[in-house]
């Protein structure tokens, strides 16, 4: 990870604000992509329901009330 190394450097030299804003644009980068992750996995979902989830359904028995 390069950043992580950009972010101890700046740390060793006292540069706070560089610090600061590398450490949370590597962690914006890193959120980010779970979310796009997250987001596609949701879409498949919506697209291909799995089977399970499906089969599920069908077994489980009626409520009479």
């Amino acid at each position: 990870m390069d950043k992580a190394r950009e972010i101890i450097d700046y740390a060793e030299n006292g540069n706070a604000t560089e610090m600061r804003d590398t450490l949370y644009s590597a962690l914006h980068d890193r959120v980010m992509a779970h979310i796009e992750t997250h987001k596609q996995v949701v879409a498949q979902n919506l697209m291909n329901p799995p089977e399970a989830a499906v089969e599920d359904e069908s077994i489980q028995p009626e409520v009479s009330t």
